[in-house]
Order: C-alpha cells, then sequence, then structure tokens
C-alpha cells in the first residue's frame, strides 16, 4: 500500500507539473494524457491538447519529456474549432481516444 501511494503520489505531481508547463505555452481548452501514460499500447496518441497553443514551444516541450522517460510521445493538438467539429461527426481517430483509457487533466471546453 505503501509503495502504491508513492505511486500515485508521483504521477499527480507529473501531472500537475505537465499541466502548468503545457498551459505556460497557449490558452489550453482540453488536455488529456492517454497512451504511453495510462499503459495503453493501442492508443494512437499519448497526450491530446486543445486550444491556442505555440506547436513549436509544445514540440520542444514534448522532447524533453521524451528524454525524461526515454520514450517517444505522441501528441495530437487541435483548435477548439476542430475538437468541436470532429467530435460532432464522431471522428473515427477523436472517438477512439476519448472512449480509451484517460487522465483527463484540463477540461474547459463546456465553459465556452
Amino acid at each position: 500500500p505503501e509503495f502504491k501511494n508513492l505511486i500515485l503520489k508521483s504521477r499527480l505531481l507529473l501531472e500537475k507539473s505537465l499541466a502548468q508547463e503545457i498551459n505556460n505555452l497557449g490558452r489550453i481548452k482540453f488536455l488529456m494524457l492517454t497512451g504511453f501514460f495510462v499503459d495503453n499500447n493501442k492508443a494512437k496518441t499519448d497526450l491530446l491538447v486543445v486550444g491556442n497553443i505555440d506547436r513549436q514551444k509544445l514540440k520542444k516541450m514534448i522532447a524533453k519529456m521524451e528524454k525524461s522517460f526515454e520514450q517517444e510521445i505522441r501528441f495530437t493538438m487541435m483548435s477548439t474549432q476542430e475538437f468541436n467539429y470532429r467530435n460532432q461527426i464522431t471522428d473515427k481517430f477523436l472517438f477512439e481516444v476519448m472512449e480509451g483509457k484517460k487522465i483527463v487533466l484540463v477540461d474547459n471546453l463546456s465553459k465556452e
């Protein structure tokens, strides 16, 4: 139990730190961890970011994370409009990602 609590605490710190770092890159409406972060090898992406974010800065941050984890991190970035459209038409990619195992760090989509 102690080991499990330690893992949960470190994961919460990682999630909080990641959310803050990405939040510094622009206006985030939705941020979700999946794939590698939730031990789901079948997921098509590891990180889904929705909002108005500087793509180059995000790529630099992802590169640092890849070094830390010694793992390639696949990310998907889209505008709020694109997310809403894909969600509306039940886009296969987005549907699979949203229905799969995930950790939602930021969800401000309903506040529009």
